[in-house]
């Protein structure tokens, strides 16, 4: 039997078509599907199967709130995976990913500064406050005042402009 290639997060119409293109068999999956490594090898439970079926290469196109354990066991496969398993878990927590991130790319970016959960600050100028693991654009205020924060967060300068709405 020949392996599967292995998508997860995208809708039905989006892997529709990669499915077309590619000439081997195709796992979708909108969710975390079941996983399991035995013997360097991954197997996946499609979900309209009972039995697991063994992936060549896996796609991740997702963020899941309790993804970590699903991206150990693709860390473990050490498989190729799309980004990489082990980068993924490296930058799935959003504050120490940033720290990291900084010690390696010092082009002139604005500071950043750090607020306890708890702690009081003042500041007379804009800036955003950035709290919790989602890299979606939730779990942040601007502040330009007194404020007091209720999470651990990440405290930079406000840049006005528009993000980027997907």
């Amino acid at each position: 039997m020949e392996k599967a290639v292995c998508i997860i997060g995208l809708d039905k119409a989006e892997y529709a078509e990669i499915r077309e293109r590619v000439d081997r068999p195709v796992i979708a999956q909108e969710t975390l599907p079941k996983i399991a490594v035995i013997d360097g090898e991954l197997l996946v439970q499609p979900a309209n199967r009972m039995t697991m079926i063994p992936v060549e290469k896996l796609v991740y196109h997702a963020i899941y709130e309790d993804d970590m354990d699903f991206l150990t066991g693709l860390a473990l496969w050490n498989g190729p995976v799309l980004p990489n398993a082990q980068a993924m878990m490296d930058c799935r927590l959003k504050l120490p990913c940033l720290a990291r991130a900084l010690r390696c790319a010092r082009f002139g970016a604005p500071a950043h500064g750090y607020a306890a959960a708890g702690a009081q600050i003042s500041v007379t100028e804009n800036y955003v406050a950035k709290w919790g693991n989602w890299h979606c654009g939730e779990n942040k205020e601007r502040i330009s005042s007194a404020w007091t924060s209720s999470e651990p967060s990440i405290i930079e300068p406000f840049f006005s402009g528009q993000t980027c709405a997907f």
